[in-house]
């Protein structure tokens, strides 16, 4: 659909409640189609955007137990695993401390340059919508959020993934079932499916004023809207100022061994916390995050099997 038969699409949607989800192709965004590899994490603004004008929430009826002991049975376990995460030293040559150290890159780079994203203190649009991150970004968010907070403060951001992942499971089922499905490295949708849907369950680390909880550990396509999310407008001077930007955070994205680079399919971060902080896997999760502060970004790789992981 595009921009001219929006108005009638939206009229026309009003007397149809049962088939209320419209999809509309921004042609002016055409040129995301050859973005193609890692690039595509960048992309903010998205080819199809998908409406759904009468959401529904039958999900709400589902919700996990508020204490993440009544949840999970591996309570000794999980609090052994706790423990030991935030005891831990970091290895100054681990993925965590690159990306670490990436981030802090990326700020001072920012400050120096006195590039501001000229978003309003009290704004948070950009974390209602459906955006890709890496597994390595994910691992270091959420090791960084439970060696800060704990635990049980980590299980409350994983209750309101869950919550997100319902309702985009309920009223998009098409792109949840998208997201679901395994695609290769030579495919564009393995980095990102180019759609994009404004959420009513908004990022699962935004506490109800609003604020990021996790701000000084967010992901790039968080760092980088509204700075580098400009980029196809910038000209001279910026638009290099741009490519640096993009330039100092995407190693995050993958394992760098002397074979080569690797990497996992890239998904919303509710995507990740379904599955890796379920009651079959979160033992594994907390043991991998364990793995990911400790050994080298080399040694990570072997320890996880390179089979495991995506070659690119």
């Amino acid at each position: 659909m595009n921009e001219d038969n929006f108005a009638s699409a939206m009229f026309a949607s009003m007397f149809q409640r049962e088939h209320d989800s419209i999809c509309i192709v921004n042609p002016r965004r055409n040129s995301d189609k050859i973005t193609s590899g890692i690039n595509r994490l960048f992309l903010q603004y998205r080819q199809n955007i998908s409406i759904k004008l009468h959401p529904t929430h039958a999900y709400m009826a589902f919700d996990i137990a508020e204490d993440w002991r009544q949840w999970y049975t591996q309570g000794e376990k999980i609090h052994r695993e706790e423990t030991e995460i935030m005891r831990l030293v970091i290895h100054p040559e681990s993925k965590f401390a690159k990306i670490e150290f990436a981030n802090e890159k990326f700020d001072c780079f920012l400050e120096q340059n006195r590039i501001s994203s000229g978003c309003s203190p009290d704004c948070s649009e950009c974390c209602h919508d459906l955006f890709y991150i890496t597994e390595n970004e994910f691992l270091y968010l959420t090791a960084w959020y439970l060696r800060k907070h704990g635990f049980a403060a980590l299980y409350k951001v994983y209750r309101k993934a869950i919550r997100q992942a319902g309702f985009v499971k309920e009223n998009a089922p098409r792109l949840s079932a998208s997201i679901a499905e395994e695609y290769e490295p030579t495919e564009p949708e393995y980095y990102n499916l180019g759609e994009w849907m404004n959420l009513i369950e908004p990022c699962a680390f935004l506490d109800k004023k609003g604020k990021c909880r996790c701000y000084q550990a967010r992901p790039a396509i968080c760092r980088l809207y509204g700075t580098a999310s400009k980029c196809s407008y910038a000209k001279g001077e910026s638009a290099k100022l741009c490519i640096d930007l993009r330039d100092i955070l995407s190693a995050n994205f993958y394992l760098q061994t002397k074979e080569g680079r690797y990497m996992r399919q890239c998904r919303p971060m509710y995507y990740f916390f379904r599955t890796m902080f379920s009651r079959k896997n979160i033992l594994e999760t907390l043991s991998t995050m364990k793995q990911f502060i400790c050994l080298s970004e080399e040694e990570f790789v072997m320890w996880r099997r390179k089979e495991t992981l995506d070659r690119i």
